[in-house]
């Protein structure tokens, strides 16, 4: 994989992570509303939407991690730092 190739894999991931980080967000709001109301029914629901939100986050940050590995780089936050600086230096 080269530079253009990781850059965009990299910003596709990003920008994933920060729309289903976004929906999380509304999701926890609603879900405090359901609290609230004691809207139990509506509650269960917002549940297990919020679940699978934070299951997509999961494997986004697990894609990551994978680019960061198949690209010889630790998969933590250095290697991704250091993944970043290789194939966007600007």
């Amino acid at each position: 994989m080269d530079q253009t190739q990781c850059r965009e894999k990299l910003g596709n991931l990003i920008q994933d992570e920060s729309l289903a980080l976004n929906e999380l967000s509304t999701l926890l709001d609603r879900e405090h509303g359901f609290l609230e109301a004691a809207d139990v029914v509506s509650l269960e629901a917002a549940t297990r939407e919020r679940q699978l939100c934070v299951a997509r986050i999961f494997r986004v940050d697990e894609e990551r991690r994978a680019l960061c590995r198949d690209m010889g780089r630790p998969a933590d936050l250095k290697g991704l730092e250091d993944l970043l600086r290789w194939c966007d230096p600007k």
